[in-house]
């Protein structure tokens, strides 16, 4: 048993709990607390009350253990649902040999997530898809090509068509993703003859890239230093172009 604020936990549920989140991340899909009760707590109400004492210590665990904490993301309708931050930076995980991000997918989901910001919170497809072509995203992969592909291999984000590139992002709860429709209710098809999708941040977004973070990204990028004028002006400019 575990003691968390006086209230006694049980250490196999706590232990259930950890197992979970780690393998629940593996996926990208994230945590839903549905599942932590059917998984956790199945047939033991009294426990699933304790819930917020058992995440704490689940996370006093993580953190201490794989450097990793379970937090909430932003609510979509009535579900709550969970996701694995990274506590480490970088550079500490390469030090001491963990893994770390693909730096490709990371660069070119940070630039997804930095277009839809500047361009007032939403994008549509035919607005996101030019900038991301000059970054080697392919609006369409030949025929051909996608014939050589081994079974079960998976493409490097440079090689991913744009839309398995959103359709991924999307997954992993990094964009979401509505049909955009005119005034007559009627979904709106793109040149390439599919339906047209309006893009925003989705929950993990505004976990793994606050918009202060974010914000820093870009100012390193233009090499604003803070403190300059230069650096005050980017920032209001993106936080006039976020509000549009």
């Amino acid at each position: 048993m575990t003691e968390v604020a006086d209230i006694i936990l049980d250490e196999r549920r706590l232990k259930s709990l950890v197992r979970l989140a780690l393998f629940s991340e593996a996926s990208r899909h994230g945590l839903a607390r549905k599942d932590i009760t059917n998984h956790v707590f199945f047939n033991a109400p009294d426990e699933s009350r304790k819930f917020p004492h058992y995440l704490a210590a689940a996370n006093k665990v993580m953190r201490e253990q794989f450097g990793l904490e379970l937090v909430e993301l932003p609510k979509s309708g009535s579900t709550k649902s969970f996701v694995l931050r990274n506590m480490l930076s970088v550079e500490l995980r390469t030090a001491v040999g963990l893994p770390v991000e693909d730096p490709a997918f990371t660069g070119i989901t940070a630039m997804v997530l930095c277009l839809i910001y500047v361009h007032g919170s939403s994008i549509r497809d035919d607005e996101l898809q030019p900038p991301l072509r000059r970054l080697g995203i392919r609006i369409e992969i030949p025929r051909a090509e996608m014939a050589d592909l081994e079974p079960g291999a998976q493409r490097q984000p440079t090689n991913m068509t744009y839309e398995q590139l959103m359709t991924l992002l999307q997954k992993q709860h990094y964009v979401t993703r509505e049909p955009v429709k005119n005034p007559q209710n009627q979904i709106v098809m793109g040149a390439d003859g599919k339906p047209m999708h309006l893009n925003k941040w989705g929950s993990r977004a505004f976990v793994e890239f606050p918009e202060e973070r974010l914000k820093a990204a870009i100012a390193a990028l233009y090499g604003c230093v803070p403190g300059t004028p230069e650096h005050d002006k980017l920032m209001d400019e993106l936080d006039k172009a976020s509000s549009m």
